[in-house]
């Protein structure tokens, strides 16, 4: 139990490194890895992951792996929804980034200045501002 306990730290640790370092791939095969693994990946590591794939431009991988955590048991919290509210905002993707802010608020997680300020930012980058 220790050696699988210690082998989860090390995979999210090394999830996180690569995520720091914008290797959204590598991030996300370390991810794939843990899994087959059967090694739950940490909040953390998702986070780290979906921030990587947001700021190089990778919604879809984002969003993949924010839903992704969700049937793996792995609830996202403020800074998940966070990353894919910007992930949405950096690509120009209002509706889906209202969409995730939505789905926050249904979870009983309280949006955060991030929160509301990606998302209107995501609405201004696609000019689906109210007029």
């Amino acid at each position: 139990m220790v050696c699988a306990m210690a082998a989860g730290r090390a995979s999210n640790a090394s999830v996180s490194v690569a995520a720091r370092l914008r290797h959204w791939q590598r991030a996300i095969s370390e991810l794939v890895s843990m899994q087959q693994q059967r090694v739950l990946p940490s909040v953390v590591a998702y986070n780290a992951s979906i921030g990587a794939c947001g700021r190089l431009g990778r919604w879809a991988e984002a969003s993949l792996l924010f839903f992704q955590m969700r049937e793996l048991c792995t609830p996202p919290d403020v800074v998940s929804h966070n990353a894919a509210i910007s992930a949405c905002a950096k690509v120009h993707k209002w509706s889906e980034s209202i969409q995730v802010l939505s789905e926050m608020e249904q979870s009983d997680l309280r949006p955060s200045v991030i929160s509301y300020s990606a998302a209107i930012s995501a609405c201004e980058k696609a000019r689906q501002w109210p007029r």
